[in-house]
Formats: C-alpha cells, sequence, structure tokens
C-alpha cells in the first residue's frame, strides 16, 4: 500500500510548478543567476567547478542548460554534498519524505539538534536529505548555524496583514526535488576543502565560479564552517595561479580589506546591486571579478 500511496503521490508531483531554488540558503546565487550565465558563456571552458556549492542554484542552471561538458558542484559542507547525491540518485525517495515530514518547530528543532550533534548522520540517504532541506527551507534566511540565531519560520505575517506560509510550500518543494534529480544526472559531487578541490581540477579548460562564505565576523556564523582572512588569502593566491578561468563573487563588505582590493584591481570585473540576507543598504553591492580574455582590468573605487 505505501508503494502505491507513494507512486501515486509522485505522479501528482510531476505536475506541480516546482520553485527554482531547492531550499532557502544566505548567500543563494538565485537573483543574479542569469548574470552569472551570461559571464559563463563567453569563458570558452569546457568543465565547470562550482567551488562553494551552497544551495546548489548556480550548478542547477548550468546543467539544466547544459553549458559545459563537464558540471562540478563541491561544497565541505558533508551534509550538503550528501543531500544533493540523494537527490540525483533516489528522487523519490526524498520526495516521499518530505512529504511525509511533519512541519512542526518540534521537529525543526530536532533536526537543528541531530544536526549540532552529528547525530544526522546515522539517518538513511534519503531521511536525511529530506531533514536537511527541511531545515533549510523552515529557517530564518536558511541560516546553517543554529549560533547565528537561526529560528523557524513555519509562518509570517506580511505588510497587508495576509499569512504566508512555508509548511504550504513543502509540496513544490518536493516536486523541485524531482525536477532537480533530471538535471543533476551527470552532476560529479565532490566533497572537499576548496584548496583540494582547485588544485584537482585545474587545467586551461576549467572554469572556477567561487561565491566563498563570509568571512568570519557575525555575518561568517550563517555557516556550518567558517571562513577565515588565512581562507581567502589562500583562495586569491590559487585563482592567481589557475590554467583556465575563474570567476569569483564578492560582497562590498570583502572589498573593504587592503589584500582583497589589491587583488581584484588586477582583473576585470562588474558590479551589481542587490540586496543580501539584510536591509542595509551598503551590503546591497556584489562583484564578480574574472580573468575572462580580452577585458580590461577593473579600477576599484
Amino acid at each position: 500500500m505505501a508503494d502505491v500511496m507513494r507512486a501515486i503521490a509522485v505522479r501528482y508531483l510531476s505536475g506541480v510548478r516546482a520553485p527554482a531554488r531547492l531550499f532557502y540558503y544566505p548567500g543563494s546565487d538565485l537573483k543574479i543567476v542569469d548574470k552569472l550565465l551570461g559571464l559563463f558563456s563567453r569563458s570558452g571552458a569546457e568543465h565547470f567547478v562550482e567551488v562553494f556549492g551552497g544551495s546548489g542554484v548556480v550548478t542547477y542552471h548550468v546543467a539544466a542548460r547544459g553549458m559545459f561538458k563537464t558540471v562540478i558542484y563541491n561544497d565541505v559542507d558533508d551534509l550538503l554534498t550528501g543531500t544533493f547525491a540523494a537527490v540525483r540518485d533516489m528522487p523519490q525517495e526524498v520526495a516521499w519524505r518530505l512529504l511525509l515530514t511533519p512541519c512542526s518547530r518540534r521537529y525543526w528543532q530536532r533536526v537543528a539538534r541531530a544536526m549540532r550533534t552529528g547525530e544526522i548522520r546515522y539517518w538513511t540517504r534519503a531521511d536525511r536529505a529530506a531533514a536537511v532541506i527541511f531545515y533549510h527551507h523552515m529557517a530564518v534566511a536558511g541560516v546553517a548555524n543554529r549560533t547565528s540565531g537561526a529560528s523557524f519560520l513555519g509562518a509570517r505575517v506580511r505588510p497587508d496583514g495576509s499569512i504566508a506560509s512555508r509548511c504550504g510550500e513543502l509540496v513544490v518543494v518536493a516536486a523541485a526535488v524531482l525536477e532537480w534529480a533530471v538535471a543533476w544526472h551527470h552532476v560529479v559531487i565532490e566533497n572537499m576543502d576548496f584548496r583540494d578541490v582547485i588544485r584537482k581540477y585545474d587545467s586551461d579548460r576549467t572554469l572556477f565560479y567561487c561565491d566563498p562564505p563570509y568571512i568570519a565576523e557575525r555575518w561568517g556564523r550563517y555557516y556550518r564552517y567558517y571562513f577565515e582572512h588565512r581562507d581567502m588569502q589562500d583562495l586569491l593566491e590559487l585563482l592567481r595561479g589557475v590554467k583556465g578561468r575563474f570567476v569569483l563573487k564578492l560582497t562590498v563588505r570583502n572589498l573593504r580589506y587592503d589584500y582583497v582590493r589589491n587583488f581584484a584591481k588586477n582583473y576585470a570585473a562588474e558590479t551589481l546591486d542587490v540586496r543580501v540576507s539584510n536591509k542595509r543598504k551598503n551590503e546591497g553591492r556584489i562583484a564578480l571579478i574574472h580573468n575572462m580574455p580580452g577585458l580590461d582590468a577593473w579600477m576599484w573605487t
């Protein structure tokens, strides 16, 4: 009976319009993905590596459009890489478990505790993937680290007085799992430190997309793994020496550091105004720094 119900549910989900994201995540590139794809298309590369994969939005759109012969998603967070591997390999099981997930604060807190203690690694692949998707989707700003003040966001009151419920979105999230599985069918998933994945895949036919976490001050606590100044320095040094192409996304907060500005001034860049994670105006500017051919160096101001 359970198999029959699951088959009926999967058939129903195939007709549901899936959202553009699988789950909420801090720093997601959903708002700028079209700009990124246009930039990537100028690279002339055959292989694409998303070094700090995070929400997987960029990998999804690159893979769905067949822009490169090889697409590699990488993240140091094994819960994220395990989730996307399960979505790729067993989408129906993950979608079914999402439909069965109790949308409650208590269950969200249980998942958060299991993520924090490591207990979640003993759950089945499908259960773990559904729980991680549920956790991020229901967390304020999709943050990955509870010490950042993340809390359950089952519903919120809109300015017009109506109520938006994320619990009501779980059906379309389950539908997204099935859709994303198709795009991710041939994606290579790596769970490596950024230094290792860049060294492993560097070639004159590779494009690296780097969207590093916020440097670990207040904003760095949005993620399960912190990103320190020494990490940023290592990343910039690696990008200086890559054989292929790179696109580096940085917020205006990153560019206040001298060593970052000294790196950026040697490359071309495009500046975008996008509000990120909060309402402060000076948080809205981001720069896409890159080494695409035939473009002049950026004069940073």
